[in-house]
């Protein structure tokens, strides 16, 4: 009875449990772009590189496979998240690692019921 009347308490703040960003890490860390396009909005501000421009979701894709699949990914950091001082935003800074280089990766991120979509990705040499 304890444990329920427990559970029933906690009940109410695991409904503004906060998304986390894990999933999309993991996808970066592994250069998986499909799994990386389930978080991606309908259209996708990307910068890779030297390339500058506004994607649909399956236009965004296709230039993360191409990316991933010359600079084949080994990892990802994260190093630093915020949000925004009016709580719609979040972003996320961190490094992938490949073979070839270290990269600085930015995430602009929103939020769609309980889960973040990508909104802007910019990928550059460190």
């Amino acid at each position: 009875m304890k444990k329920l009347v427990f559970i029933l308490l906690l009940a109410p703040f695991a409904a503004y449990a906060q998304p986390s960003a894990s999933a999309i890490f993991k996808a970066l860390g592994s250069g998986d772009a499909t799994a990386l396009s389930a978080y991606m909005d309908s259209s996708v501000e990307i910068t890779l590189l030297d390339m500058e421009d506004y994607l649909d979701k399956a236009e965004a894709t296709q230039v993360l496979k191409k990316f991933f699949a010359k600079y084949k990914p080994t990892g990802f950091d994260a190093m630093h998240e915020g949000q925004s001082k009016a709580g719609g935003l979040h972003y996320s800074i961190g490094e992938l690692k490949t073979a070839q280089n270290t990269y600085r990766v930015y995430l602009l991120l929103g939020t769609a019921g309980n889960r973040y979509v990508i909104q802007q990705i910019r990928i550059t040499r460190e």
